[in-house]
């Protein structure tokens, strides 16, 4: 004779592990979706501001930062991002040295944490 599952002392445990599991992972993605935002934004600027930046072949420091804010702007990174240094590289007179540092917040409700980056890149 086969026994009903409903005599069973272990019905419904399967359930409350299933659903434990469940939360840990809607947990997992609530954390990770933002930060992982955060680090691709990061990558691509990087990526675009190096390939932006050895492509530049200009004279004068003023138009590497006027190239290189465009493509800020187009990355939606935070108005911190715009302010950049730029430094003749040394032993040339045409190639520059780039450096931007900037501060992007993760927001996950309800903290916020503030994560400090920099890129740097040459001129060609």
């Amino acid at each position: 004779m086969v026994r009903d599952r409903a005599w069973c002392a272990r019905t419904g445990s399967g359930r409350l592990g299933c659903l434990v599991g469940l939360l840990g992972l809607a947990l997992l993605m609530y954390v990770a979706v933002p930060f992982i935002q955060v680090e691709m934004r990061y990558r691509k600027a990087v990526e675009q501001i190096r390939e932006r930046a050895s492509a530049i072949t200009v004279e004068r420091s003023v138009e590497v930062e006027d190239r290189l804010r465009s493509v800020i702007r187009g990355l939606d990174l935070p108005p911190s991002a715009e302010r950049m240094t730029v430094r003749v590289a040394p032993g040339t007179t045409r190639r520059f040295h780039v450096t931007i540092q900037y501060a992007d917040t993760l927001r996950i409700k309800p903290w916020s944490w503030v994560i400090q980056r920099s890129i740097e890149a040459e001129t060609s």
